[in-house]
């Protein structure tokens, strides 16, 4: 009876394994999951959730070939054919199984409480192989397996979460993927077998109360998670002749005192020991062992850490945010320390690169302890950012470097001087922004791309100004004729300076923003280009004499400066809505102006007069009216006005742009013409706390215009 349907089952297997090998595989992660029928429809997938990477491909193949082909079929036998198995099969014993070969199968239990004791032999036939989801989410105390085992089969014992310790036997040779996920109180596994190849995917992850694990002599791969979030995990012995850490294999398990990597390891994975917050020892046996991006990571506690000498690239945040490290040997060979590499490593003092190096990537020290670095000869790229935010004070390049990237040395608020080499050949003049103690640029007299004058770097020609020293003493500055474009931020956060004069046609973006002493700047004639915020947030800014060049003026140019006037020239083309923004001494406007942009009483217009672009927010006056050529008013056109109580618009007004009256603080009443035909204006007022009325003929804009600033529509 047992043969015929021992033979029955397999040819049902065969028929499902058929089946889903034309089912599509989805990824199996390593997420903690408790509803069982997630796992067991998951288990028709590949093994992890990292497949996308190179190192994944290698282990989702992995799976597929080795779990996979041997536990499709057997998933198709779930627990619930199990249960009828257990009908079928019992003789009265607690487990369920079946005898094929002349070899038994344990499929599961009648009872799934207490301790669990698996014979070596049932019915005269060794026990073999515990099948797939066997004793999935049961709750057995404590489990003895047989000296017979060979195989325990994928998620046998997942999410037993009252299970604390297991042993494995010596005749075990192999362990699939999610055996043991999740057993939440398991403490200790012990390993007598010395003939398991590979720790499978996810094998033990999730099981949280993990302390020690010694691994098996034979073991030659640790598979992705296979230790994932093992958080009490403190005590690893990894085995002579391991060969490969997959990765995250032991991804978060934050109690670990101590990584010692075997001579044997050719590859540790991506993110394999990331954030084991409390390892305080990092050994590398071998120079040939190869290390992946991020593979120690967020390792706070590690202080020391000697790299293998024939490593050629250090990969991407290999030691990100390691805070503890504070002596770093690296590798003679070499060649490219890869992006946010040593990011945050706040106590490395300094650093030694080695004479193969001839590359360093973005980030690459960014926010370390950094205040000395030496740099070698070979040394020809320097990424964005590679040593931003570091306590260096003085940086000399050496002579072959060619390459210097954007905020290299930003926010270097300790660096005093720097040396440009007659090497280079690009330089983002980004590099020094930030560097409030710098005091001097100094460039080789060979260098055929740049030059430096009075501490100040230009280009060779001295036709682009690039970068103005944070901390040079001067209090005034005159721009050099030659100078026509001054490049972003090349004076931004200069708090020497007090009065500049000018007389570059373009003035790039925040090229003299928030200068806290600057009072006075001349535009000579030449400028023609003021871009968006070149003065803004200069707080003793209060007197710009504009020159009749000046064409165009970019988004918030002179917002929140201390400006009481400022000429418009009748070269003028362009003045964006919110260039005044914040000027809160700012009285009037002054000059002829064009067609484009009119001044008239203090007021500027635009489109000839047809448009009311600004006016100004502290101008005396307690009221104001319209002039009748006025068809539209600007948003932010009344911004900020503190004298005005209140305003009137003649009958050609049909657009009152959003917020065009905003934070008046004493405005009253704003009064329409009995004729006002408005195609816009619901959100016209905003902010104007004493607005009592709003007076014109009942019509929907001015309905809603006062319905949203709270006030009340007196009706003509």
């Amino acid at each position: 009876m047992r043969g015929n349907t021992t033979h029955f089952k397999r040819v049902i297997a065969l028929v499902m394994a058929f089946a889903l090998a034309f089912a599509p595989l989805a990824k199996i992660g390593c997420n903690k999951v408790t509803d069982e029928s997630s796992i067991i429809t998951s288990a028709y997938a590949a093994s992890d959730d990292a497949a996308a990477t190179t190192t994944e491909a290698a282990t989702t193949t992995e799976v597929t070939t080795t779990t996979e082909a041997a536990t499709t079929t057997e998933l198709a036998t779930t627990k619930a054919a199990a249960t009828t198995e257990k009908a079928a099969n019992s003789d009265g014993d607690d487990l369920v199984y079946f005898v094929d070969d002349e070899k038994v199968t344990i499929t599961g239990a009648k009872y799934s409480y207490g301790t669990l004791t698996i014979p070596s032999k049932i019915d005269g036939y060794p026990v073999r192989y515990i099948r797939s989801n066997a004793f999935s989410d049961d709750n057995y105390t404590s489990v003895e397996l047989p000296s017979t085992l060979y195989h325990i089969g994928y998620y046998a014992f997942g999410n037993c979460d009252r299970l604390q310790s297991i042993t494995i036997p010596s005749s075990v040779t192999r362990i699939d993927s999610y055996a043991f996920y999740g057993c939440d109180k398991l403490k200790k596994v012990t390993f007598k077998t010395s003939k398991i190849k590979a720790i499978d995917v996810c094998v033990f992850a999730y099981c949280k109360k993990l302390e020690s694990i010694k691994m098996p002599s034979s073991v030659k791969k640790i598979k992705s998670k296979a230790f994932f979030r093992c958080t009490k995990l403190s005590s690893l012995t990894l085995n002579k002749g391991l060969e490969k850490i997959g990765e995250s294999a032991f991804d978060q398990c934050y109690a670990i005192k101590a990584i010692k990597i075997p001579s044997s390891v050719t590859k540790v994975g991506e993110k394999a020991f990331n954030h084991c917050s409390n390892a305080t020892k990092l050994v590398m046996k071998s120079d040939k062992t190869k290390i992946s991006k991020r593979s120690f990571a967020k390792c706070y506690s590690i202080k020391k850490v000697k790299l293998p000498d024939k490593m050629g690239t250090l990969p991407d945040g290999a030691f990100y945010d390691c805070s503890s490290l504070s002596k770093l040997t690296l590798p003679n060979d070499l060649k490219i320390i890869k992006k946010n590499a040593f990011y945050g490593c706040s106590k490395l003092k300094s650093v030694k690169l080695k004479s193969k190096t001839y590359a360093v990537g973005d980030h690459a020290f960014e926010n370390s302890g950094l205040t000395s670095v030496s740099f070698n000869k070979a040394l020809r790229y320097i990424g964005n950012g590679a040593f931003k935010g570091t306590k260096l004070s003085n940086v000399k390049l050496s002579s072959n470097v060619a390459y210097i990237g954007n905020r290299v040395f930003q926010d270097c608020r300790k660096l005093k001087t720097i040396s440009i080499p007659a090497s280079v050949v690009g330089l983002n003049p980004g590099a020094l922004g930030g560097c409030y103690s710098l005091k001097s640029i100094s460039v080789s007299s060979a260098n055929k791309n740049y030059s430096s004058l009075d501490g100040v770097l230009f280009d060779k020609n001295k036709t682009s100004l690039l970068q103005y020293p944070m901390s040079k003493s001067n209090k005034s500055y005159y721009v050099p004729a030659s100078v026509n474009m001054i490049r972003s931020s090349a004076f931004e956060g200069n708090s020497k300076l007090e009065s500049l004069s000018v007389g570059a046609y373009m003035i790039h973006n925040h090229a003299f923003a928030d200068m806290a002493n600057l009072k006075s700047v001349t535009l000579r004639p030449g400028v023609g280009v003021i871009a968006s915020s070149t003065f803004e947030g200069d707080s003793k800014l209060s007197t710009v004499n504009m020159a009749y060049s000046v064409k165009r003026v970019y988004s918030a140019a002179f917002k929140e400066t201390a400006i009481k006037t400022i000429m418009i020239p009748s070269s003028i083309e362009r003045i964006d809505e919110d260039v005044f923004d914040g000027c809160a001494s700012l009285s009037a406007f002054t000059g002829y102006g064009n067609y484009r942009f009119t001044v008239r009483d203090g007021v500027l217009y635009k489109n000839g007069g047809a448009t009311l672009f600004r006016y100004p927010s502290k101008k005396k006056d307690s009221s104001f009216a319209a002039p009748a050529s006025v068809t539209r008013v600007m948003s932010g056109a009344f911004k900020d006005c503190s004298y005005l109580k209140d305003l009137s618009f003649d009958k050609n007004v049909k657009y009152m742009e959003y917020e065009a009256i905003e934070h008046c603080t004493k405005l009253q009443e704003v009064v329409f013409s009995q004729y006002t035909k408005l195609s816009s204006g619901s959100y016209a007022i905003y902010r104007c706390k004493k607005l009592a009325v709003i007076v014109g003929p009942k019509q929907y804009y001015l309905e809603r215009m006062a319905d949203n600033a709270g006030a009340t529509l007196i009706t003509l």
